[in-house]
């Protein structure tokens, strides 16, 4: 029984014509494996689509992202819009798939504030030097400052 590691890549060079096995080569190793077709048929699955968290460390012919509303964050659009070496692609979608048109169309994002949601999502953690400049950059900021005033104002006063 031939076995392998989930999201293994393999290309397709010839078909069994008598019995439905694939000839194909790993793209990790370049090496040339049969599969039955009773395999096939109960473990393999076309690999044209995949995720963004999957996309890293691949390079393929064109990359092509679909970007729909609260799904991605700018780190893996990044990782998807340089996997493919002849082009790579966005395709905002304005509409959930498989969901009706909204009750409410304002509220509804466009393409731009979709991308914009992208681009503003952040989904690197941040390391403790960063961490670190940042809050020592809020503790003297005015806008800090005055607001730890509004609400040293609305404390009770101790009496003398």
């Amino acid at each position: 029984m031939t076995l392998f590691r989930n999201g293994i890549l393999l290309d397709v060079v010839r078909v069994g014509s008598r019995n439905g096995s694939l000839e194909a080569v790993r793209r990790d190793t370049g090496a040339t494996v049969t599969l039955r077709r009773d395999y096939v048929d109960s473990a393999v699955e076309l690999g044209y689509a995949t995720t963004a968290h999957r996309f890293q460390g691949i390079t393929v012919d064109a990359g092509h992202t679909v970007v729909t509303q609260g799904r991605l964050t700018r780190e893996l659009l990044y990782v998807s819009m340089t996997r493919g070496h002849g082009g790579n692609h966005v395709d905002i979608s304005e509409n959930e798939p498989g969901h009706d048109e909204p009750l409410d169309p304002p509220a509804q994002g466009s393409w731009r504030e979709i991308l914009c949601e992208v681009l503003a999502a952040e989904g690197a953690e941040r390391t403790a030097h960063e961490v670190q400049a940042s809050e020592r950059l809020s503790a003297d900021s005015l806008e800090r400052l005055n607001a730890e005033y509004a609400t040293s104002l609305k404390l009770p006063q101790p009496r003398t």
